[in-house]
């Protein structure tokens, strides 16, 4: 019985595939991070190194229970490997962006897994007319209708580690804005609603759906004024609206993370210091 227990697992083991020739570019966080990725995974593309996928399987065991999203826009195809398989590949987690892509390109490997975040603007500008239409032509079904010519954005839920922005820094922005009539995307819209409802311009709050995105940031993205967050997110939508010519202006902080992580913004943002908030 053990024998044949044995045989079968062997059988089985045999039976996966290995992975497809080529490199991977792993997926993980949020809507905005899998933006970074995928612009990071066509900077590489385009530059020579073989991408055979965006790998998704980093999301088995996300604390947070998100998903792959970038897929519905990607040219790449996107693939669940499977455990056998990753252990095939060389991991090359590095955020270092450019210096990996140089060895990669002039290596010439292949069966490598890339793992990061390359929060950097140089590989979206790098692509930018290609990654713009990605978005653009998913957007078309997914553009709600911009009631306000500034949109906020707050972000709170879960995400007091890397630091909150205080009021003080909307007000500023707003007033760089000239106090325009503004509405607020955000994951706490109670506390949003009680925040900004006495400041002039407020048209009132939308409530953001974390697990499906695209609503949001599409609306984000149409507005012809941004005030972002200290998220990866809203860099995204201020980065669409900008390439897209509809959004003239950006506010975004100085300060992007307690953890110590820079700010990739753009030097055409306009940026206010502010000190971030434990909650």
């Amino acid at each position: 019985m053990l024998s044949r227990l044995i045989a079968a697992i062997k059988s089985r083991r045999k039976t996966i595939a290995p992975p497809p020739a080529g490199n991977y570019v792993g997926l993980m966080g949020g809507l905005g991070n899998q933006l970074f990725q995928y612009a990071y995974a066509r900077y590489l593309a385009a530059n020579g190194v073989a991408i055979s996928a965006l790998a998704t399987n980093l999301f088995k065991h996300d604390q947070y229970g998100r998903k792959p999203l970038v897929q519905a826009i990607s040219r790449l195809p996107a693939i669940d490997l499977q455990r056998e398989q990753i252990a095939a590949l060389q991991i090359m987690a590095d955020e270092d962006g450019v210096a990996m892509g140089n060895t990669l390109r002039e290596s010439g490997k292949t069966g490598v897994f890339c793992r990061g975040y390359w929060q950097d603007p140089r590989y979206a500008s790098a692509v930018s007319v290609e990654l713009a239409a990605d978005l653009q032509a998913f957007g078309a079904d997914h553009r709600p209708a911009v009631t306000s010519p500034c949109v906020l954005h707050v972000r709170r839920h879960d995400y007091g580690h890397h630091g909150l922005l205080p009021l003080q820094y909307y007000r500023a922005a707003l007033e760089k804005c000239g106090q325009p009539e503004f509405q607020v995307v955000t994951d706490e819209p109670n506390f949003c609603d009680y925040a900004f409802s006495k400041i002039p311009g407020y048209s009132g709050v939308v409530r953001g759906n974390t697990r499906e995105p695209w609503d949001d940031f599409f609306l984000m993205s149409a507005a012809p004024m941004q005030i972002i967050a200290n998220s990866s997110f809203s860099w995204w939508t201020a980065w669409l609206g900008e390439v897209s010519g509809v959004t003239k202006k950006i506010i975004a902080p100085a300060e992007w993370s307690l953890l110590g992580q820079p700010a990739a913004c753009p030097v055409s943002w306009q940026r206010i210091e502010m000190p971030l908030q434990r909650p």
